[in-house]
């Protein structure tokens, strides 16, 4: 969870692609 939440703040796009994916 921890390595989440840096990877969003970084890159937006992977935002996207974790909330894809959690859904």
């Amino acid at each position: 969870l921890k390595h989440q939440l840096t990877v969003p703040a970084q890159t937006p796009a992977s935002l996207m692609h974790t909330n894809l994916s959690e859904n």
